[in-house]
C-alpha cells in the first residue's frame, strides 16, 4: 500500500511541475554577419602596337637643260679708242645686242657677260655693270647679267661701265645665254680694243 501511495505522490508532483512551467524566454537575435569584399579583378592585357608604315621612296631629281644657242649678234658701236692705257683697265664703251629673244615671265634664263682673252672666251665675270641701257625696262644695271624678260625693243644698246680690274690681256667682251644648269654652248663676243695691251682701233 505504501508503494502505491509513493507512486501516486511522484505522479502528482510531476503533474504539478508540468502545470507550473511557463513558456521559455526567446533567445537573443544573432548579430548581422559581415561578408568579406570580393577580390579585385585581373588587369586586362595591353592591345598590340600597330607597325609604322614604310617611308615613301624619294622622288627623282629634276633636270635643267642649258639654254640653246641664242643667236645673239654683238657689235661695238663706239668709234673711239680705249682711253684707259692702264694694263688691266678698259674705258667705258658702247655695244649693240641684236636678236635677243623674248622670255616668259617665269624664265630663269639670263644673259651673262664675261671678260675674254680670246674671241668667245670667258676669263672672268664682267661685273662692273652698264651705265646706260636702251631696249630694256631698266635704265642701268649692276653686276654681270642682263634679264631678257625686260626687253622692250628688238635691239638693245648698252654703255658698258669702265672696268678697272680686268684679267691681264682681256681684249673681248663675251655674252652667253645661261641658267642654273650653265651657259649655252655657243656665245658671241666683241673685240674691245684694249689699249693697255696695245690694241687700238684702226682708223
Amino acid at each position: 500500500m505504501r508503494k502505491i501511495l509513493l507512486g501516486i505522490s511522484v505522479l502528482a508532483s510531476l503533474a504539478f511541475l508540468a502545470a507550473c512551467g511557463g513558456d521559455g524566454s526567446s533567445g537573443s537575435s544573432g548579430s548581422d554577419g559581415t561578408g568579406t569584399t570580393g577580390a579585385t579583378g585581373a588587369t586586362g592585357t595591353t592591345g598590340d602596337t600597330r607597325t609604322t608604315g614604310d617611308t615613301g621612296a624619294t622622288g627623282a631629281d629634276g633636270t635643267i637643260a642649258v639654254p640653246s644657242a641664242d643667236g645673239l649678234t654683238i657689235t661695238k658701236t663706239s668709234t673711239t679708242d680705249d682711253t684707259d692705257l692702264t694694263l688691266t683697265s678698259i674705258a667705258a664703251f658702247d655695244i649693240k645686242i641684236v636678236d635677243m629673244d623674248n622670255r616668259t615671265v617665269d624664265s630663269r634664263e639670263r644673259l651673262y657677260v664675261y671678260e675674254g682673252l680670246a674671241d668667245k672666251g670667258k676669263s672672268a665675270p664682267w661685273d662692273t655693270g652698264f651705265s646706260s641701257i636702251n631696249g630694256l625696262r631698266v635704265a642701268t644695271a649692276s653686276g654681270d647679267s642682263l634679264d631678257p624678260r625686260l626687253k622692250t625693243a628688238d635691239n638693245i644698246t648698252l654703255t658698258v661701265t669702265q672696268n678697272t680690274a680686268t684679267v691681264h690681256g682681256t681684249n673681248y667682251l663675251t655674252i652667253c645665254a645661261g641658267n642654273e644648269a650653265g651657259d649655252a654652248t655657243v656665245c658671241d663676243s666683241v673685240l674691245v680694243n684694249n689699249r693697255g695691251i696695245g690694241n687700238e682701233l684702226e682708223t
